[in-house]
């Protein structure tokens, strides 16, 4: 055990002035780290998945990351996961007018057999 070797030879004080490096350093590089911030950021980005998104960063930076690696980078770093879209990007979020003459008709439906029901 190397630390009980440091701490007989140099006693408490040879523990903490120890030379060991924590963790290795990261396969992701700072500039594309930032890439990638942007990337999941950009709001109509079109990934529908980490295998997406892996295949652009690998495709981007020329790179061969695992898939677990980008998995547990992206969700440690930015706190968020990878989520496919409800419906298509493209897609207009506002209801139809159908739609809304609909809940309209439905709405009005309801209280005019609410008033003919018998109480």
């Amino acid at each position: 055990m190397k630390w009980r070797n440091a701490y007989i030879q140099g006693g408490l004080a040879g523990l903490l002035s120890h030379n060991w490096k924590g963790n290795r350093p990261s396969v992701i590089k700072p500039d594309q780290r930032e890439a990638l911030r942007l990337k999941l950021r950009e709001p109509g980005n079109g990934l529908r998945g980490f295998t997406e998104l892996l295949a652009w960063f690998n495709k981007q930076f020329n790179e061969e990351v695992n898939y677990s690696t980008m998995n547990k980078f992206v969700k440690r770093n930015y706190g968020a996961s990878v989520r496919s879209p409800a419906s298509h990007m493209k897609k207009d979020r506002r209801p139809s007018r159908l739609l809304k003459n609909f809940e309209q008709l439905c709405s009005e439906l309801t209280t005019a057999l609410r008033r003919a029901a018998p109480v």
